[in-house]
């Protein structure tokens, strides 16, 4: 995963100094309400994962158990989703404004 994150995050050091605030802005909240809407739809079945990210995945699920335990995976999914929109709205108008 390492070579397509690093080419990601060349390319984007670059847009971000050639391309304009507010369409940043803009892009990054339309991102955040994405994520955001997709957490509340609430269509996620669980799926098996292969490759390099699953250690940190199983470790963070299991470390989020245990702090989150007071909370269903539901209302998590959906408390989060919910700041994520909140999130991207706020990050949207504040470019176009």
């Amino acid at each position: 995963m390492a070579p397509p994150s690093m080419a990601a995050a060349v390319a984007g050091g670059y847009l971000s100094g050639v391309l304009p605030d507010d369409v940043l802005l803009v892009t990054i909240g339309a991102v955040l309400l994405y994520f955001g809407v997709d957490l509340l739809r609430g269509d996620h079945a669980p799926r098996h994962r292969t490759g390099p990210g699953s250690t940190a995945s199983v470790t963070g699920a299991l470390l989020g158990a245990r702090l989150t335990g007071r909370l269903s995976e539901r209302q998590l999914r959906h408390a989060t989703g919910a700041m994520l929109v909140v999130a991207g709205a706020t990050t949207a108008l504040q470019a176009l404004w």
